[in-house]
């Protein structure tokens, strides 16, 4: 279909727009669609038009998005914006399915490696030229500095959690993987998040041979940081963001949402549709939360889905976490996902995000090829 070196383009492409969620091309029928999403369109209609030849594969994602339009056109449910970027995301999935089918591990080893190079490129040159941002959050320590939004859709929060999400990639090189980690840890700190630091300390645990080194570095930058916060106000204000992990605003009304659900459950076992869950949640506890999700991927999924849904999803993540055990450490493809499965306690949408949607496919992409050597090509013709 495309040689090695064209796909291979093709997958850094896609990752390369998709950290530009933030940049409006055009609407569409009030809709905003994203350099990505127009790119991978385009992607996909060559592929069908001029190529002919799809490739769809059998397997949890593809009956979990159908599953998603089935119940969501079944029940009637209305169409959430959350909808929409599901469907865009199964397309995403053939797309790469399409274009990837030849990859092995290390061809995606180096793509991940490289797209997150560019990420964390993009962060530090956002982080630069608003350093100003920064030194004021530093200085009088609320939640996260207010930064202009123009990479990732979820702003500082989930910039930082994909960059230790991608840390996986860099556990296999000599020195690379100290400073990619530092890179991480200290974005992390700078935009104040929690998230992104947690997923980084799960990463080197779940890390193969090297995580002892990386958990003595880790504990000696923690050192250095506390020693250094006896003598900076502003170190000190920012790490109490860490110590009160229970007790501040972020915290306290996530656990003000969940309250709420068992209640919202019960009157709607069967689900309220996908990305409907937050209005749901406002017309049952009379109050205006300004979230725009649960920030629990487990909870949404059984408020979104119900209880088929929602057991769908938790069951696949035992079953992933069970039948990969024995590589998870040496695994990166792998072990990015146990750092999603993580994250999901806290944070994600859902696995619509166009990066999650890249990792899900990486993974199911090396798990068919693996076990059955070729795949059915579904063409077109016939």
């Amino acid at each position: 279909m495309f040689n090695k070196i064209t796909s291979y383009n093709l997958i850094i492409s896609i990752f390369a727009f998709s950290f530009f969620q933030c940049t409006d091309v055009f609407f569409i029928l009030g809709k905003s669609l994203k350099p990505y999403h127009v790119y991978i369109i385009i992607t996909f209609f060559f592929i069908v038009i001029f190529r002919k030849k799809i490739l769809v594969l059998c397997n949890f994602f593809t009956f979990f998005y159908i599953y998603i339009f089935l119940h969501t056109l079944l029940l009637n449910c209305s169409l959430s914006p959350l909808f929409f970027s599901y469907l865009f995301s199964f397309i995403t999935c053939i797309t790469v399915w399409s274009i990837s089918r030849n990859f092995v591990y290390d061809d995606w080893l180096s793509i991940f490696r490289k797209s997150a190079i560019i990420l964390s490129i993009l962060v530090w040159i956002k982080i630069i030229f608003n350093y100003d941002s920064i030194l004021h959050f530093l200085l009088n320590g609320y939640n996260h500095p207010i930064l202009p939004e123009i990479l990732l859709g979820g702003g500082v929060n989930l910039e930082s959690s994909m960059l230790s999400i991608f840390s996986p990639a860099f556990y296999n090189l000599k020195k690379g993987k100290y400073l990619y980690f530092l890179s991480c840890a200290l974005v992390s700190i700078l935009y104040g998040s929690r998230a992104g630091l947690l997923i980084l300390i799960v990463s080197i645990f779940i890390a193969s041979k090297h995580k002892f080194r990386l958990v003595k570095l880790f504990f000696v930058f923690l050192c250095f940081a506390f020693i250094y916060s006896s003598y900076s106000e502003g170190l000190e204000i920012l790490l109490r963001r860490y110590k009160n992990f229970f007790s501040d605003s972020g915290s306290q009304g996530r656990f003000m949402m969940w309250q709420y659900l068992i209640e919202l459950f019960y009157s709607h076992p069967f689900g309220v549709g996908i990305g409907n869950s937050m209005t749901e949640l406002r017309n049952q506890s009379g109050i205006e939360f300004s979230e725009n999700n649960l920030h629990n991927l487990y909870f949404q999924y059984f408020i979104d889905l119900g209880i088929i849904g929602g057991t769908t999803f938790v069951l696949f993540c035992i079953f992933t976490l069970v039948k990969r055990r024995k590589i998870i450490q040496s695994n990166f493809i792998v072990q990015m996902l146990c750092l999603f499965f993580f994250a999901c306690l806290f944070e994600f949408q859902g696995v619509s995000d166009v990066l999650i949607t890249l990792i899900f496919s990486s993974y199911f992409q090396q798990k068919y090829k693996g076990k059955y050597g070729k795949y059915k090509i579904q063409t077109l013709d016939t």
